[in-house]
């Protein structure tokens, strides 16, 4: 079963996800988002900049498509037991930053995340969000963490200061974050109204500090009054990257100026596997060092000679089972690779059988030397000269410890730069 559907609030049209449910010849499901979510392996992300939750933007809020498991928003303008009752009341968790009053009347603020009660989430640590508080003062982005499979991820939603660029009090704010980040050693997604343009923001350093990767909310402006100018955006870290699967621009919101977006997101992300390189064990050095000192000069050109001839024999070997005398393959992508064919390829290959052996017999004279018996050199050197790069889970088991013990987490000076 396949077909898109239209959402409608007020007026207001809303492309939900795509149905579809995919099953095997005997009529078994694969994967299906028609039913319960809990059984579904996407994580939907809505955030917008909703400029004051009003009645319709509750309304258009509240009335999300089921698929939408987190809500996000900034700029609520409203108290904590407002916005919480509302959300708390349809079935929300809630972390909520109050808006900041300020002394020309008014308040700034107001930054919302929501999600869905069915899917285990926690609020931040109050002792930690203390200590944040304590270094860098009032915090002006709500977090929570979710838990994935074998994985919690650290969700932030954040609103800075409006025509301030990079500014004492901006940076503050995502000073914050680091800290935040830091201390619960969790990986990191968030969304937010920067009041920056994503490249101004790619090109500041900020991405790099944080460990993350930009998410671009696929439209040239998220602002309706405006051309090229994209504010609003997200970030996830590095090593959770490969849960992104979508972002879509929501554009059919009922406030102004500004649009929404959309982030899909895997909830197993240990299922993603990628090609990751091999790092060998570490040489002897230190003791092959105090050894080879001791040596005199006859002795230490017969060990060369003796690795070098080793190394000739090992390589030979292997040249006559594969037709080249390098340890290991390539990888097919790179053997096949029309570009690097022909005469190219062969004169590659033999500067590459040249180093290959000046490699291995340097490393059987440190092993030889170093005393290590032959029968477990094979444990120690490089099993191919051709870097190894094996099929691994891509995103380690991260849980947020519990906060049992507050004073461990500051039992050294923290340090964020």
């Amino acid at each position: 079963m396949e077909g898109k559907n239209k959402h409608v609030v007020k007026g207001v049209t809303f492309d939900i996800i795509l149905k579809y449910r995919k099953c095997k010849s005997d009529g078994t499901i694969i994967q299906d988002n028609l039913g319960s979510l809990a059984e579904n392996k996407i994580f939907h992300c809505f955030f917008s900049n909703v400029t004051f939750l009003a009645k319709h933007a509750q309304e258009y809020l509240l009335s999300l498509p089921h698929e939408i498991a987190l809500i996000a928003t900034v700029e609520n303008h409203k108290d904590s037991e407002f916005v919480e009752s509302k959300f708390q009341n349809c079935g929300f968790n809630t972390s909520y930053a109050e808006p900041l009053s300020l002394p020309t009347g008014g308040n700034h603020g107001g930054e919302l995340i929501a999600i869905k009660s069915r899917y285990q989430s926690k609020c931040i640590p109050k002792h930690i969000l203390e200590h944040i508080t304590k270094e860098y003062g009032d915090l002006r982005f709500a977090a929570r963490t979710v838990e994935f499979h074998m994985v919690d991820v650290l969700f932030v939603t954040v609103y800075l200061w409006c025509n301030e660029g990079f500014s004492v009090r901006n940076n503050m704010i995502l000073y914050q974050i680091l800290m935040l980040k830091h201390l619960l050693r969790l990986p990191l997604v968030g969304f937010g109204d920067f009041n920056i343009t994503y490249n101004e923001f790619l090109n500041s350093g900020w991405a790099e500090r944080l460990r993350v990767n930009l998410i671009h909310p696929g439209l040239d402006s998220t602002l309706a009054s405006c051309t090229n100018r994209p504010i609003d955006f997200g970030f996830i870290s590095y090593e959770i990257d490969t849960m992104k699967k979508l972002v879509k621009p929501i554009t059919s919101v009922p406030w102004a100026p500004h649009f929404g977006f959309m982030v899909a997101l895997t909830m197993k992300p240990r299922e993603a596997t990628g090609l990751v390189l091999s790092i060998p064990k570490k040489l002897p050095i230190d003791i092959f060092t105090a050894k080879w000192a001791a040596l005199e000069s006859t002795q230490k050109a017969e060990a060369i000679t003796k690795a070098s001839k080793r190394s000739k024999l090992i390589l030979n070997k292997q040249k006559r089972y594969t037709g080249v005398g390098i340890l290991g393959k390539p990888l097919k992508e790179l053997a096949e690779d029309p570009k690097f064919q022909g005469v190219l390829k062969n004169d590659s290959i033999k500067l590459g059988e040249a180093q290959a052996q000046a490699s291995l017999a340097a490393e059987l004279l440190v092993l030889d030397v170093a005393e290590i018996p032959r029968q477990e050199q094979k444990n120690v050197r490089v099993e191919d000269n051709i870097p190894n790069s094996p099929l691994n889970l891509l995103v380690k088991i991260t849980r947020l410890c519990p906060p049992t013990v507050p004073n461990l987490c500051f039992g050294a000076k923290s340090k964020v730069s």
